[in-house]
């Protein structure tokens, strides 16, 4: 399991060569994934130039009706670095390693005007194996209403997913660095369930809880967290 606790979207600079006025690039650096960026043709190219030179090893998109998707990496003095093919099924993906980015090209392909919601793109860190089954559990907060003679009133709405995963008995250095991680967090969360296999349960923007006080055990930690997807 992996997590992109420092997504370096948020301190970018974006631009590209389409841009739908209505729909404008800021709305990537947004908590919301359903306020979208839009093209105002089938194809576009977003260039997040980043803060400074950075490491990156993963990056994430949803909320996209792209069907084809490439990513290429940059230093400052325009070397490719690397290149990485998206399955846009499956909203991205941790790659090698890749040091000294100083920006990111994105193209985008779709069969009508392209539009994007969220990115994710930084040095996403390693979480110990959940020693719990991971299931996606549905959220259903569809409402309803039934008369007395049985008709329905419904005001349906999509479901949304939560992962409530375990880490059980973790070093004292392993526990402080999630924890100091977590309690640095300002925005919502990329979290990827299975980054040798992303076709399982796909990256998912997460708002981040621990509703379970941590338990210690001759200086070895368990605790849970709880991951609930966010639109």
């Amino acid at each position: 399991m992996r997590i992109l606790f420092n997504n370096l979207i948020y301190s970018a600079t974006l631009s590209a060569d389409t841009v739908n006025a209505n729909y404008p690039l800021t709305n990537l650096q947004n908590d919301s994934i359903k306020k979208i960026y839009k093209a105002t043709q089938n194809s576009a190219v977003i260039t997040i130039t980043l803060s400074a030179a950075s490491t990156v090893n993963s990056f994430y998109f949803g909320f996209t009706n792209a069907t084809a998707a490439v990513l290429t990496l940059y230093n400052a003095s325009d070397t490719l670095l690397r290149t990485v093919t998206l399955d846009a099924t499956r909203g991205g993906a941790t790659f090698a390693t890749t040091y000294t980015v100083s920006y990111a090209k994105l193209t985008l392909a779709a069969s009508e005007v392209v539009y994007l919601g969220g990115i994710g793109i930084g040095n996403n860190y390693k979480m110990p194996d959940p020693t719990n089954d991971i299931v996606l559990k549905p959220i259903d907060n569809t409402t309803r209403n039934y008369s007395d003679d049985g008709q329905l009133y419904i005001n349906r709405v999509n479901i949304l997913h939560q992962m409530d995963v375990t880490y059980s008995l973790e070093g004292v250095d392993t526990y402080n660095a999630i924890m100091a991680k977590w309690e640095a967090l300002t925005h919502p969360a990329w979290v990827e369930p299975y980054e040798e296999n992303t076709g399982i349960i796909n990256p998912m923007f997460c708002d981040i809880t621990m509703d379970d006080s941590p338990t210690q055990s001759w200086q070895y930690y368990t605790w849970a967290h709880n991951y609930r997807e966010v639109r």
